[in-house]
């Protein structure tokens, strides 16, 4: 976990960690939906409704499982790995 990758944290570094976790093992398009639907609040509550919409669209576009990153959606496999249903392996 690096906090916000490459963006200030401000006082949500705790939002930036659990999207991280959410981040690492990958999962379907759903799922990446969901974990950054769950960022955006988080940053909500944390009182900063403008940088939560900037953030949500920045890992909408930034956190594809299709570029090479190290912050991508399922960092925690090679690449490329795409969307995966990771229930099922």
């Amino acid at each position: 976990m690096d906090g916000c990758s490459l963006a200030p944290d401000f006082d949500f570094t705790l939002c930036c960690d659990r999207h991280d976790v959410r981040y690492w093992p990958g999962g379907s398009k759903d799922e990446r939906r969901h974990a950054d639907l769950e960022f955006r609040q988080c940053v909500e509550a944390a009182d900063h409704p403008l940088l939560a919409g900037i953030y949500y669209y920045g890992v909408r576009i930034g956190g594809s499982p299709y570029l090479p990153t190290p912050w991508r959606w399922g960092f925690g496999w090679d690449y490329p790995r795409g969307y995966q249903d990771c229930g099922n392996e």
